[in-house]
């Protein structure tokens, strides 16, 4: 196959979600600005702000790289970097559910968590290095720089016991914040429960368990217009979810400084070829999957 006809296949074979893609993305350049204000709050410090620069960024980065994978129907691939997309937003939105709590949960974040990683690579890659004594020099310089010293690995261990670092990475992990966030009803509230289920089905797809597997392989093997059907409203779920994401980081952004939502929900429902376009894929599905 020459470059061209390789092009040309490839072009038709992203044709369907692309014009959705570029729908999105322009309405995602819309909502960008609109974090703005709790980015530029004197109320919160200017390290503290740029925490939260940084998850924002990195959810947003993620938007755009599922919206690179579905411009070539790659949605499963789509499906597992989109959940990395929902773990920055669950963050984010922890951080700022309750102004009381913020300096903790960032201090916690920013500080605690990266402590108990430094100890838990440490041991990683002290392993690695044992069980390669031949190890060049060249391959080993880097891999020493995510070593800690003996005083260093003693220190965090004895400030954060097996019990206590196992605690907090389950507080912070995807289960604990969407469990905190339903008791409390605190940033996602109870609407956290319901986003367990699409983790869970992104999770058997990333892990390549035996259930993830086959999900794949069963929508292969349909007829191409239920196939084509599934797809192309399995694309139009994740581009609706990277939108929502961001709706909710702003809306959990407004609500801690005090500030309306309607702005965002506005810009959530209003009519336009992007939403119909969404709908009518999920609604093609159903029609052809579902009707007799």
């Amino acid at each position: 196959m020459t470059e061209k006809q390789s092009h040309d296949a490839q072009s038709s074979f992203s044709a369907p979600l692309l014009p959705l893609v570029d729908l999105a993305d322009a309405h995602l350049a819309r909502m960008i600005p609109l974090m703005q204000p709790i980015m530029m709050d004197a109320g919160i410090s200017l390290g503290q702000r740029q925490t939260l620069a940084w998850l924002s960024t990195a959810a947003l980065r993620a938007s755009g790289s599922v919206f690179v994978l579905l411009s070539f129907d790659r949605v499963w691939d789509a499906e597992i970097v989109c959940r990395s997309v929902f773990d920055a937003t669950l963050k984010f939105c922890h951080l700022l559910a309750d102004p009381s709590k913020l300096e903790t949960r960032l201090w916690e974040y920013e500080s605690v968590l990266p402590d108990i990683s430094a100890l838990a690579d440490h041991q990683k890659v002290k392993r690695l290095i044992d069980a390669m004594p031949d190890i060049s020099e060249e391959v080993l310089t880097p891999l020493r720089e995510l070593l800690l010293t003996e005083e260093r690995g003693a220190e965090i261990a004895g400030q954060y016991p097996r019990d206590v670092r196992r605690r907090l990475q389950t507080s912070w992990g995807f289960t604990g914040l969407i469990d905190h966030m339903v008791r409390s009803n605190e940033g996602l509230g109870k609407l956290a429960a319901g986003l367990l289920h699409g983790y869970s089905m992104a999770s058997h797809i990333a892990h390549a368990d035996y259930q993830g597997a086959g999900m794949v392989m069963e929508r292969e093997y349909r007829d191409h217009r239920r196939r084509d059907a599934a797809n192309k409203a399995h694309g139009a779920r994740l581009i609706s979810d990277q939108l929502w994401y961001c709706a909710l980081r702003l809306i959990v952004s407004y609500r801690f400084l005090g500030r309306s939502t309607q702005i965002i929900y506005d810009l959530m429902n209003e009519e336009n070829d992007l939403f119909r376009e969404l709908h009518a894929a999920q609604q093609e599905w159903i029609s052809i999957e579902y009707t007799c």
